[in-house]
């Protein structure tokens, strides 16, 4: 299984997160739609084994998640250094994305200066990646085919990256019989679009490159990973980390969008950047959730990590 960046260029301002689930399942969807309902089923089967692909969220330009890192308590000290200790923590915390060599330093194990690379953030766009617009909608009238009458004005809140970036980039693994369909894959998922309001083209994009990716090879040394996507453990994946927690609301697409019941039920999932304990390091960590939209008892939904290793001090804990 080999590691590959695949590198998208947005079309469009979007609504839903270009996280690894929801790619999952627009994934599906295309497999369902170019190769019929048999070869969807083969390759969902085939994750009880060996799975075909493991995705990363979509992350912007050369920027990855701040790994939640164990943090060194430093007793001791004048009250003024304590208060600095403080400060520089509340801007560490902060920090959502790090450059790549940043953080590939911190999952080798080095020390960075929290003030330089804070310092470094606030000059580009890391900080704020994201450019949020709030867009006004009139409702229409499916019975009339016009707007409604007065007051029925909504607001919709649209992303867009920064001009600086440019692209976003998708980390998968993918099994040898998989590796040559990758950019058809994320081409045809591009034009249909990804997430809320697709049809209206949000959401789409087109693959600027799918090139091979060997900074994330496991070592030896490694004693932990750091997770590029969120995910949902197993049952016997490892307990000792740290992360953050988000519930997901997800919703059915495509033909089961029109369902009496298209929700799926609410998933607690640990977020990208959560840092576990692992010897050895696997590729991938978290499972595929069955029971998930009371309508369509057969949907899975993609709870599986990509992960990044990591090296930490042997006496950190998390």
């Amino acid at each position: 299984m080999r590691t590959f960046r695949v590198r998208l260029h947005l079309s469009a301002t979007f609504l839903t997160p270009f996280d690894a689930d929801t790619l999952f399942g627009g994934i599906c969807w295309i497999i369902r739609q170019h190769d019929g309902e048999e070869e969807l089923t083969k390759f969902l089967q085939s994750y009880q084994e060996e799975p075909p692909l493991i995705l990363s969220n979509g992350f912007p330009g050369d920027l990855l998640p701040r790994p939640l890192l164990p943090i060194e308590k430093v007793a001791g000290g004048s009250r003024e250094e304590a208060l600095a200790r403080g400060e520089e923590g509340k801007r560490w915390r902060s920090l959502r994305y790090l450059p790549i060599d940043a953080f590939l330093s911190l999952a080798a194990g080095n020390a960075v200066d929290p003030q330089e690379l804070w310092q470094e953030c606030q000059r580009s766009a890391c900080q704020r990646p994201f450019r949020t617009f709030s867009i006004l909608h009139n409702q229409v009238d499916r019975s009339s085919g016009t707007t409604s009458g007065e007051g029925e004005l909504f607001e919709q809140t649209e992303f867009a990256l920064d001009p600086s970036i440019g692209f976003i980039s998708v980390y998968v693994r993918a099994s040898s019989s998989w590796e040559g369909k990758l950019e058809s894959l994320f081409r045809l998922l591009g034009q249909t679009g990804l997430g809320k309001r697709k049809s209206t083209g949000k959401g789409s994009f087109s693959v600027l490159a799918v090139d091979e990716e060997t900074r994330f090879e496991t070592t030896s040394k490694a004693n932990a990973f750091i997770a590029l996507s969120n995910f949902i453990p197993a049952p016997h994946d490892p307990i000792n980390g740290s992360y953050r927690l988000g519930v997901k609301y997800g919703k059915l697409g495509e033909d089961y969008a029109s369902s009496t019941n298209p929700f799926k039920r609410p998933l607690l999932m640990l977020q990208a950047g959560a840092v576990f304990q692992s010897e050895p390091v696997r590729p991938w960590y978290g499972q595929l959730i069955t029971d998930v939209a009371p309508s369509h008892p057969q949907v899975l939904h993609y709870g599986m990590a990509f992960a990044a290793p990591a090296l930490l001090p042997s006496k950190g804990t998390a």
